[in-house]
């Protein structure tokens, strides 16, 4: 009888739960374990064992999906030669056998995995549940609610486009989906600093330095002397949840120059702890405030730069008088100032994030790779 044994990465909460708990005899699963370096589990790897006692491999990334069978354009490598065969076997076998690196979805862990299923799901239904009269060509122009160039919605139509580009390497049906995972990563982070004491578990602070995906959005922290701080709980590392959380409850000023010296207020104070510099304190400000506050670190600061007219530059003095002027330029825009009262579903979630989503469109490691992307974010950012 045919018996399927499967490794699922569950890293973006996009496997089905059912599956993974499933209780069919012939279906044995495990579930891959997170990596050391923050990468997610996700090789297309297929091992057909048949009946002669031959073995087939396939690599790619098709998605084995009812469009991937029916619809789409997908391929596939056969590999043919003995040894190439044996040392995929061999990799399969040794994730499988490995308890560090894989093991079995624990019922425990159930709840809170289907929880980000579902909210996954909704998102994706929100995005694409458009009648066929009216459909448009891609799912990301059903955020775009009217023609007004400077609108909320224009946004984020924009986000998902460039969340489409940026990720069209990791073999989704659509990329573009990764912004609603990017956009979970930061409420998880910020419901962190929000609502939850410390002590914080290993898997929180992994979430709160991004040292994991897809919480690296805003920026990855690695090296930083707050992990230690945090699994020790010590007097540094509440002094600082305790700044991030009144942050994150404090009513903000309407004025622009007092509300730049209440983010500053809490910026100056985070770098006074020993190996906070620019990058991490803007990380843990987006994330207490990401309605409010942008992340400014390498991967966007030539962007920011360009579009603010800030010069380049290593000097923490500079960098701070550089976000200075990028919040300040973040708060005049008329798509952040828009009209909020009507906004539902996935576009009111976006808005209560929108300064922390800028990392997307200003993350220039892909971005760069694209010109006509890039100009096309220039062209929205640079408008009033």
């Amino acid at each position: 009888s045919l018996v399927i044994r499967l490794i699922a990465g569950i890293d973006n909460a996009i496997s089905d739960p059912k599956l993974l708990v499933s209780k069919a005899p012939n279906i044995r699963i495990r579930v891959a374990k997170r990596s050391g370096d923050g990468g997610i589990f996700h090789p297309k790897l297929y091992i057909f064992h048949l009946k002669s006692g031959e073995k087939v491999i396939l690599l790619g990334s098709a998605n084995f999906t009812t469009n991937g069978f029916t619809k789409n354009q997908e391929i596939l490598f056969q590999v043919t030669d003995t040894q190439s065969t044996q040392l995929f076997v061999n990799y399969f076998n040794n994730l499988w056998e490995d308890n560090n690196k894989t093991g079995l979805f624990l019922e425990e862990e159930l709840e809170v995995y289907t929880q980000k299923h579902e909210k996954y799901k909704k998102l994706k239904k929100e995005m694409t549940e458009v009648s066929y009269s009216t459909a448009p060509s891609t799912v990301g122009e059903t955020f775009i609610a009217d023609g007004n160039e400077n609108s909320f919605s224009q946004y984020c139509s924009l986000l998902y486009r460039v969340a489409k580009e940026r990720f069209d390497w990791a073999g989704l049906e659509d990329p573009g989906e990764r912004l609603f995972v990017l956009l979970d990563a930061i409420e998880e982070c910020h419901n962190l600093i929000k609502n939850h004491d410390l002590p914080y578990d290993e898997d929180d602070i992994h979430k709160i330095l991004g040292t994991h995906e897809p919480y690296a959005v805003l920026g990855e922290q690695r090296r930083w002397n707050l992990n230690s701080q945090l699994k020790n709980n010590t007097r540094e590392a509440k002094l600082i949840h305790e700044a991030l959380k009144d942050f994150s409850l404090k009513q903000l000023s309407s004025n622009v120059e007092e509300r730049t010296k209440e983010v500053l207020e809490v910026y100056d104070y985070l770098k006074t702890f020993s190996g906070t510099g620019n990058s991490r304190a803007t990380r843990l400000l987006a994330l207490a405030r990401p309605d409010f506050v942008i992340s400014y670190n390498k991967q966007s600061e030539e962007l920011l730069n360009e579009v603010t007219g800030c010069e380049t530059t290593d000097n923490e003095d500079e960098l701070r008088k550089n976000y200075r002027s990028i919040l300040q330029w973040l708060w005049s825009k008329s798509w952040f100032n828009a009209d909020s009262t009507n906004l539902t579903g996935t576009r009111l979630q976006i808005w209560k994030n929108r300064a922390a989503l800028i990392d997307i469109l200003a993350y220039s490691r892909n971005i760069k790779k694209k010109p006509g992307v890039r100009k096309e974010i220039l062209e929205f950012l640079e408008q009033k």
